[in-house]
């Protein structure tokens, strides 16, 4: 929609459009710098082709570069930036693997056969880290069944996530995770991302909750061999009129 708002409007114009112009990123996910552009199909009665498309970081380096990607140099072959648009009217760039040092203005910039263009209002990417945290009852004891445990997943860009468990996407998407009167089945290694991201980005929390049932089977089992032992030592004992052994004292 928007594409097409400029193209009726705008037709006659030079531009570079990005939306939105705020983004946030979570660290270690990708981002996609949306963004579109339009130039006039003539000028001096000359028909325009775009022969070359550049995106560039930093604002000293909007005109002149070093362009961070640029159509006509295989150097800028990244890993890391992929321009993901096209010579026509699509711009788009996508950033893999985001880091703080990703942070900054990013602006498009391409040049016809007649002029060239760069779109200086830019976009913005701001790259936050991904927190996750536990509270438990009791700080520094062990979890136990019926206990409350909350997971908070915690970021500056939006309040909506992906909780896992055991890298399994799980249905809650709010900030924090309430495991109420928890149970054994609950234990394992619980992450976050955010929402609509098919992986987790935060580091692991461990939830181990001891088991009641558990814990009273180990005490039995710790104790019926000596329920059984002992009676069947005193028999033998007995059966084999067994003395103990006087230490006599000279």
């Amino acid at each position: 929609l928007m594409q097409q708002l400029y193209f009726r409007v705008l037709c006659t114009d030079w531009l570079v459009a990005y939306q939105p112009k705020e983004i946030c990123a979570v660290r270690g996910s990708s981002v996609v710098i949306s963004c579109t552009f339009h130039y006039p199909e003539k000028l001096d009665n000359k028909n325009l082709t775009v022969e070359k498309v550049m995106w560039s970081q930093g604002r000293k380096q909007f005109f002149d570069g070093p362009f961070i990607t640029e159509s006509n140099n295989r150097t800028h072959n990244s890993t890391k930036f992929e321009y993901v648009g096209n010579k026509v009217h699509n711009c788009s760039l996508q950033i893999h693997q985001v880091e703080q040092r990703d942070s900054g203005e990013y602006a498009f910039r391409f040049e016809t056969n007649n002029g060239n263009w760069t779109g200086k209002n830019a976009t913005n990417v701001n790259v936050s880290e991904l927190f996750i945290s536990m509270t438990t009852p009791k700080v520094g004891k062990p979890i136990k069944e019926g206990d409350c445990v909350n997971l908070t997943c915690m970021y500056n860009c939006s309040s909506a996530v992906m909780w896992f468990k055991n890298r399994k996407p799980l249905q809650e998407e709010s900030s924090t995770l309430y495991l109420r009167d928890i149970s054994f089945q609950d234990s394992g290694n619980y992450s976050c991302s955010p929402k609509h991201y098919n992986r987790p980005l935060s580091g692991v929390i461990r939830v181990n909750v001891e088991s009641v049932t558990l814990t009273i089977l180990i005490a039995v089992l710790a104790v019926v061999p000596m329920i059984i032992i002992v009676p069947m030592v005193a028999w033998h004992l007995v059966a084999h009129r067994y003395v103990l052994p006087t230490i006599s004292s000279n």
